[in-house]
């Protein structure tokens, strides 16, 4: 005679997000628990300073929880917050007026090489050059190329030209070239005595 075994499954992401739209409070701490070290990453792409990014990503839950009833597919809940925090680290840069951005006129940018020095750094270094950008050439960088956001997305997003943000995102990656190109330098300097 055989046995049914029945296996309870760890509640999901997807599940959490269902019962909290019935206001179950301990699933939205369970998704706060879940996904907050993870947005909190993002939230220092944008916002140097620690206490800026947590109030954006407390703020960003908020919100989001109290819309809950706008999310159309609870699978999709993690990308949609993302979003949502996206644009309270953006209110935040703007409140906090850390915007540099120049206006460009119209330029022919020329794109970098696959095989730049680029594409080859380690994510926790790539994160630290980041880090060291004006605020108006981090912001467009971390749009572009780690969100995925095309520029006329951005320009929509920061009320600024489609140019600019073109812009921005190449002076961001020349500006890390070249510290790659200064730490390159200083290498072959100092390993030449």
């Amino acid at each position: 005679m055989s046995k049914i075994v029945t296996i309870h499954a760890q509640p999901t992401l997807q599940v959490w997000v269902e019962a909290s739209r019935n206001g179950d409070e301990r699933a939205m701490r369970k998704i706060f628990d879940h996904l907050a070290p993870k947005m909190m990453g993002v939230s220092r792409r944008y916002l140097y300073r620690i206490d800026l990014a947590q109030e954006a990503v407390s703020t960003a839950f908020a919100r989001a929880f109290n819309r809950l009833q706008e999310l159309r597919q609870t699978s999709q809940f993690e990308g949609w917050f993302k979003s949502i925090l996206i644009r309270e680290c953006i209110d935040t840069l703007r409140r906090e007026k850390r915007y540099a951005f120049q206006e460009s006129p119209e330029e022919n940018i020329q794109v970098a090489p696959i095989d730049s020095p680029i594409t080859s750094l380690a994510a926790q270094e790539l994160m630290n050059l980041i880090d060291a950008l004006p605020t108006g050439y981090r912001t467009v960088f971390n749009l572009f190329a780690i969100e995925g956001f095309g520029h006329k997305e951005i320009s929509d997003m920061l009320g600024i030209s489609e140019n600019t943000s073109k812009t921005q995102y190449f002076k961001a990656k020349a500006a890390i070239r070249d510290i790659l190109e200064q730490r390159k330098q200083k290498e072959t300097h100092y390993g030449s005595y």
